[in-house]
């Protein structure tokens, strides 16, 4: 039995492709195994499922691609959009995906710990200040029920690094970035996030502005919002989201206008 396996959940995101590294650094060649994984929401730009496969190339490993629920069909199953305490999206598209594939590795190559490597990062919110490792015993209960017939261990490898440091630490090792922080993302996992008011108006403005994928899934939006009841963001409807877009893109149109006077 393998003492050890070491999974390493990529989303896409900065944080994640820097845990992947890191992983990478502290166990390659040790004869434990680094296994990464990427949940697909069925709602994540096109630019990142590429951005995986660039990953593949330059670490020259394979990243496990899991698939439950497409995000677009859970909701339309719920009849609602989620919301802070309604976040059934993580628990359908990611972590039980998640648990099944542990599951699955497992069963065909049993192993003691599994040791979870997850990019979260303190400065990201009050909530995940007070993060801190931990470790579930064997058959010892998740949160959402479930347990394992071995021991699930927590790492946050770069809890207490700030976003300017992820960012440096990747740079310094030559990883190449999802191009959607180019374009002025902040974050870049699901397209757009339904609990972000900002990425939502974000994928509005850059559908107004010609955008081809953004005006897609601006469409998507526009079903789901016709077949589901309730707003689409907790606070704001689909509506006066897409108005506070077009007031931003107005404004920022204006602002390209305006003439440029020497001081």
């Amino acid at each position: 039995m393998q003492d050890k396996v070491v999974f390493v959940s990529v989303s896409g995101g900065k944080d994640s492709t820097l845990c992947l590294a890191l992983a990478l650094e502290k166990y390659r060649g040790t004869g434990t195994p680094v296994v990464a994984l990427f949940c697909d929401t069925g709602w994540e730009h096109e630019l990142t499922y590429r951005y995986i496969e660039t990953l593949e190339e330059f670490f020259s490993i394979k990243i496990h691609k899991l698939v439950g629920i497409p995000l677009p069909e859970l909701i339309k199953k719920k009849k609602i959009f989620p919301s802070p305490r309604r976040r059934f999206c993580t628990r359908s598209c990611k972590t039980v995906p998640t648990y099944k594939f542990y599951e699955s590795i497992y069963f065909s190559f049993p192993f003691k710990v599994a040791e979870v490597w997850q990019g979260i990062r303190r400065d990201e919110s009050i909530s995940r200040r007070r993060t801190e490792e931990y470790t579930l015993q064997p058959f010892q209960k998740t949160r959402y029920g479930e347990s394992f017939p071995f021991a699930l261990s927590y790492r946050y490898p770069i809890l207490n690094l700030t976003e300017k440091e992820v960012f440096k630490e990747l740079e310094k090792r030559g990883i190449p970035i999802n191009p959607l922080y180019q374009q002025g993302f902040k974050r870049v996992g699901c397209y757009p996030c339904f609990l972000s008011k900002k990425d939502i108006i974000q994928v509005i403005q850059r559908a107004l502005e010609g955008d081809r994928f953004a005006s897609k899934r601006l469409g998507e939006m526009q079903l789901l919002d016709n077949s589901v009841q309730g707003r689409l963001h907790i606070d704001y409807s689909l509506k006066e989201l897409i108005e506070k877009a077009k007031k931003k893109h107005e404004l920022s149109k204006r602002m390209l206008t305006l003439p440029f006077v020497e001081v």
